[in-house]
């Protein structure tokens, strides 16, 4: 990615029946799942909660985004700059 480009992360994940779902209301729990990271270099401490955005469900599965945007204005990284997310850890209740 070029230095000086606004960028957001996105991680995709799909959650399995087994995860989040709600048989007594047969319905996806969007608020039992949950993503956390850790990238220091852009000063996400540890366990950082990322927002999440449900993309598509049907009753085995279901996919989203958890992402992280700047409170919408984005990231940039200067040249020479590296980013390591360090922790991804990803939590579903069920």
């Amino acid at each position: 990615m070029p230095y000086a480009t606004t960028f957001d992360i996105v991680i995709k994940v799909r959650y399995n029946a087994s995860h989040a779902y709600n048989t007594t209301g047969s319905k996806w729990m969007d608020s039992w799942v949950k993503g956390l990271i850790t990238c220091a270099n852009l000063a996400m401490g540890a366990d950082t909660v990322m927002s999440w955005q449900q993309v598509v469900n049907n009753s085995n599965y279901m996919w989203g985004h958890f992402y992280m945007d700047n409170g919408g204005a984005g990231y940039t990284i200067t040249h020479g700059q590296t980013v390591n997310v360090t922790s991804f850890k990803l939590q579903a209740y069920y």
